[in-house]
């Protein structure tokens, strides 16, 4: 069964790409949703969301939140999901972990609604009980020592960033609280 994520990965099938670095890749969904539905994958062929290290699922997310402000600037969208099909039963249709970004409006009609289930007290305290369960005993996942040198450069790096950039930076999360308010109803 051919990949159609490492298709587009490889070049192998065309695609508007909008974003690439080493770890990730983000292009038109070549079968929209709505207009402004954009997928962002891992380079690396990964089936589960389960086999990403912490790392790359944070630096996934960061790159989906950008892209969601894109979508607000640029298209002038209402709003914005983030749908993860982790797994066939989830109705993943590529066998590659990826991240829909999908712009919505009011109106769209993509519809995104389920009836909700009505559990007991006595299931709800068993799912309860089987979850707390389960996430006491997962390993945490450990950072990668950092070699001695690498920690000293970034720490003359900061240094240098701290001045200027940080400036910048601050004024750049002013004005995007500023147009977060204004988009506000």
């Amino acid at each position: 069964m051919t990949c159609e994520h490492c298709e587009t990965i490889s070049g192998k099938k065309e695609s508007a790409t909008l974003y690439s670095d080493d770890k990730l890749i983000a292009f038109l969904s070549p079968q929209p949703a709505t207009i402004g539905h954009i997928i962002i994958a891992p380079k690396a062929h990964l089936p589960i969301m389960e086999a990403l290290d912490d790392k790359t699922v944070e630096h996934i997310f960061k790159v989906a939140n950008k892209i969601s402000i894109a979508l607000f600037e640029s298209i002038k969208c209402e709003g914005t999901n983030l749908i993860v099909q982790n797994g066939t039963a989830a109705g993943q249709e590529a066998p590659h972990f990826s991240v829909n970004v999908i712009a919505r409006r009011g109106g769209d009609g993509f519809v995104f609604d389920w009836a909700p289930k009505q559990l007991s007290e006595e299931e709800m305290a068993t799912l309860e009980l089987q979850l707390r369960e389960e996430l006491s005993k997962a390993p945490e996942k450990k950072p990668e020592p950092e070699l001695k040198e690498e920690k000293q450069a970034e720490k003359k790096e900061e240094g240098k960033v701290e001045g200027k950039e940080a400036e910048e930076k601050k004024e750049e999360d002013e004005n995007y609280l500023v147009k977060q308010l204004k988009r506000m109803p």
